[in-house]
């Protein structure tokens, strides 16, 4: 996983690179991380250490404030097409995981039934080879299941996978704010806490999807500020998986703004300093988003008790049909 991470941060930056020595960008243009982000579907923490080499390299130079921009054109192409034709296939996989799990998210699957590729290789007009690296992906977040020669299927759920996800990722993501509130820049904690109440202020206009992208961008933030790759590598994935989840219940505003300010609390107490009462209030949000979800399900549930309430109601109900989805 670490050298595989490593290999995309150099593709990355022998990608920009070789547009840089194909002047595809003019001396003195800017080169911008959040356009870059989009255009090559990938992290802006990925983006971030291309620039870093690309400005250590004499390429690239940065402004007094931040902005980085095209200085030298290289009178050599260091950078292979390979290189090149390399990272733009990643990112055509990358793109296309999200628009089919975006389109999962919007309720067009049911639970265990057959994946057919073709549906998508029409809908977002790619090649069948993207199609399948997509649906790999999303088997190894846990969002479908492989069947030895039949393809793929939608991924079954029953309360006590919910829970069982849910806890999970609690743990590991306990972890990821008791390291990341040690080292994450001022800068970092402020973009959040902009970005969280410009999310509050529009929250009856959101769309769902648009709430979804600024929930995932939130806890996402956070695991990359770790710096650990095994933390990213096992927490994200966890965050896929239990969006899938959330497909087990209709989505509330309420409940969505609640989750917002809450996400605000934690951001005040990593400011502060306080990271021990970051994390008791990041576990009672998921406590409380997971009770939350479960309570038309379960209506007797008392979300002062926890996760464990839920887990001591549900699971015996779960398994009574254990192979049934919710």
């Amino acid at each position: 996983m670490t050298e595989e991470r490593k290999s995309l941060d150099t593709r990355v930056y022998q990608h920009l690179l070789g547009q840089i020595s194909a002047r595809q960008f003019e001396l003195g243009s800017y080169l911008k991380a959040g356009k870059l982000v989009v255009a090559m579907n990938v992290s802006r923490t990925t983006v971030r250490k291309a620039l870093s080499r690309l400005i250590d390299d004499g390429w690239v130079k940065q402004t007094a404030s931040g902005h980085t921009y095209v200085a030298e054109w290289p009178t050599q192409t260091p950078v292979s097409a390979a290189n090149v034709v390399e990272v733009e296939q990643h990112s055509q996989i990358k793109s296309m995981y999200w628009l089919i799990f975006d389109w999962i998210l919007q309720g067009n699957c049911r639970f265990g039934a057959e994946v057919n590729p073709r549906v998508f290789v029409d809908l977002f007009g790619a090649s069948m080879g993207t199609v399948r690296h997509a649906l790999d992906a999303l088997t190894r977040d846990g969002i479908l299941v492989r069947a030895p020669r039949r393809g793929w299927r939608y991924g079954t759920l029953t309360w006590q996978d919910v829970i069982d996800t849910i806890e999970i990722r609690t743990m590991f993501e306990s972890e990821v704010l008791r390291r990341a509130g040690h080292q994450i820049p001022p800068a970092a904690l402020d973009g959040l806490k902009a970005e969280t109440v410009a999310v509050l202020e529009s929250i009856d206009k959101l769309t769902e999807r648009d709430r979804r992208q600024a929930d995932y961008l939130f806890h996402t933030t956070l695991v990359e500020q770790t710096t650990s790759l095994v933390l990213i590598g096992l927490v994200k994935p966890l965050i896929r998986r239990s969006m899938y989840c959330s497909l087990t219940s209709p989505a509330d505003r309420r409940h969505q703004a609640k989750s917002f300010r809450e996400h605000l609390g934690i951001l005040d107490a990593l400011q502060r300093g306080d990271v021990a009462t970051a994390v008791d209030l990041f576990q009672a949000h998921m406590s409380r988003s997971l009770l939350d979800g479960l309570r038309t399900k379960l209506p007797n549930l008392n979300s002062s008790e926890g996760i464990g309430a839920a887990r001591g109601d549900a699971a015996p109900m779960a398994s009574t049909n254990a192979e049934s989805p919710l």
